[in-house]
């Protein structure tokens, strides 16, 4: 974790209302894993008091600019977020021009974890509105890491591995990103709720009826980011196909290094079958009994963002 002073490289509006801003922080953008986050001053003047939490959206590689930098080859990298403007805070950050400086501290929280191949063969990755934000970069990862199959799968011939991503949006003028998932080599269907683009529906219907026909490819991991009810239904989906899933959590956080517990989230204590956090019941069917001190708080900022989805009690 590291607190510095950020260069804005750029910040521009991409749709009404959403925006992404460049920041040149390479001893940031150098730690930074898929699914963390920064925390962000947004103003030097007293109000907003607090920080506001940003994914990290995209790691941008430049050329190097100085003589030991082209001698060893090194790269800058700069670091991308998206934000929509919601209050205050983010009013005053979509103001902001290139050349400014922003007080940054990062990169925070546990980010996804990737899993080792063959596991992330056939990943996919289901965003809602500004959910998608930290999907690029963990499709940045696995894209550079993925490598051909080499062996049929359940009798499937051979066929190049892919990313599946899926997009939710209200209408095609908030689709977010589908250009920038192209061009990493996923393939991305979109779920519009007006139909005027792509799925018309929820996107998490769309991945119903994906997961229903088991097309195009087997789904050994979903990864996820967007409204908490979004959120529930594909863990719900996860389950019940028996799929590993990884959720990235939206909260408003205050300190945002897990110190004062204001991001809190319930999670089954170890008495309580990870099985039985959805609906309350075990896997035979049977209610589970409500344990004393049958939850625990986890906090988004430290323990998450990102947890598994066995990890959460969906209220």
């Amino acid at each position: 974790m590291l607190q510095i002073q950020a260069k804005i490289v750029s910040n521009t509006q991409i749709a009404r209302g959403y925006f992404k801003m460049c920041l040149d922080a390479p001893a940031v953008a150098q730690k930074a894993e898929p699914g963390q986050f920064i925390y962000v001053h947004t103003s030097n003047e007293y109000q907003p008091l607090l920080r506001r939490a940003f994914s990290v959206h995209k790691i941008s590689h430049q050329p190097p600019v100085t003589s030991h930098q082209l001698k060893n080859k090194e790269k800058l990298k700069q670091m991308e977020i998206l934000y929509r403007v919601r209050g205050e805070g983010t009013r005053i950050l979509a103001e902001k021009k290139a050349g400014e400086e922003l007080d940054i501290i990062g990169p925070l929280g546990k980010g996804f974890a990737l899993c080792p191949l063959p596991f992330t063969l056939y990943p996919v990755l289901v965003g809602g509105g500004v959910g998608i934000a930290p999907l690029v970069f963990l499709a940045q990862n696995l894209a550079k890491n993925r490598k051909p199959r080499t062996t049929s799968l359940r009798g499937r011939p051979k066929t190049e591995n892919r990313i599946l991503v899926l997009i939710g949006a209200k209408t095609k003028k908030e689709i977010l990103c589908k250009d920038e998932f192209e061009r990493l080599g996923c393939e991305v269907k979109v779920a519009t709720d007006d139909g005027s683009q792509g799925f018309k529906g929820k996107v998490t219907e769309l991945l119903r009826n994906i997961l229903a026909s088991r097309s195009p490819f087997p789904v050994p991991r979903i990864y996820a980011c967007g409204p908490r009810p979004m959120l529930k239904e594909i863990a719900q989906l996860a389950q019940q196909y028996e799929i590993p899933c990884q959720v990235s959590l939206e909260e408003r956080m205050a300190c945002g290094v897990g110190a004062c517990r204001g991001c809190v989230i319930k999670a089954p204590s170890s008495r309580l079958p990870r099985t039985a956090s959805l609906r309350g019941r075990h896997a035979s069917g049977q209610k589970t009994k409500k344990p004393e001190n049958s939850f625990v708080y986890k906090r988004v900022c430290k323990d998450g963002p990102v947890f598994e989805t066995g990890e959460i009690i969906w209220e």
